[in-house]
């Protein structure tokens, strides 16, 4: 009997899933930078997850609540006893609850996105406050900087207004920029931004451990003031259609 169609994108899903289990597992057992790699690993994953099941017209409600079940555990509870285990364990009471930041706000974030989306994927061409996978991708890559530099975690107190302003932006009503079509035929804007993300691709192959954090924080500090001025200079017509566009893709809007 053939596969069911849905099978190829929840397999996908359960891909992150497993990846993010597998890096508490090796938080557990002391490897951190490979732990930071696999939540990394499940970002990438799921980023097609989605793509995936509206290629093969697939989409659910099951695969959109399995997707953020996955999400919850590879970008909320694994970032977090990452974080905890490698800095925050120092802090006591207070490292407990900024630990706990990533984790509740991921929960927030795809609590919110799976009541609020009701409009077709692909619709708007934003993501409504920073998706869940960047966050933990940006928490986990300045673990990785660090180790591959100093050999340890030599500036951990800067993860602190790190996991706080990130944490904040997952919630916020900013909006960022999504992946640019792999087209070079389309409009300039996608072709600004499909040379830009190229550039970035070519950067972290050349250097994963060194460039993977400078080229995903230039991404949210840059998607943060373009968002802002948008914000600020947007005609007020443009304000509903704006608080819809989170349902822009299964996987990274969560």
């Amino acid at each position: 009997m053939k596969p069911s169609r849905a099978l190829w994108p929840n397999l996908l899903t359960i891909t992150n899933l497993f990846l993010g289990f597998v890096a508490i597992l090796l938080v557990i057992d002391g490897r951190m930078v490979t732990a930071a790699w696999m939540i990394i690993a499940a970002g990438i994953v799921d980023a097609f997850d989605g793509k995936l099941a509206r290629y093969v017209k697939t989409q659910s409600q099951f695969g959109m609540e399995l997707d953020s079940l996955a999400d919850v555990v590879s970008f909320g509870v694994a970032i977090s006893i990452l974080l905890y285990i490698n800095y925050f364990n120092q802090l006591g009471g207070p490292g407990i609850l900024l630990a706990f930041f990533p984790m509740l706000f991921c929960a927030v974030r795809l609590a919110k996105f799976n009541l609020s989306s009701t409009l077709p994927a692909d619709e708007h061409p934003v993501f409504i406050g920073l998706p869940t996978p960047i966050q933990a991708c940006t928490l986990a890559s300045f673990i990785i900087f660090n180790y591959r530099i100093w050999g340890n975690l030599k500036y951990g107190v800067f993860l602190t207004p790190l996991v706080i302003l990130t944490s904040l932006l997952m919630v916020s009503h900013i909006p960022f920029d999504t992946f640019p079509r792999l087209s070079f035929r389309s409009t300039r804007s996608n072709l600004v931004k499909l040379i830009l993300l190229l550039t970035g691709l070519v950067a972290i192959l050349v250097k994963p451990s060194l460039m993977f954090f400078p080229v995903i924080t230039a991404f949210v500090v840059l998607g943060t003031i373009k968002g802002l001025i948008h914000l600020i200079f947007r005609a007020p017509e443009e304000e509903e259609l704006v608080e819809g566009d989170e349902v822009e893709d299964e996987g990274w809007v969560g």
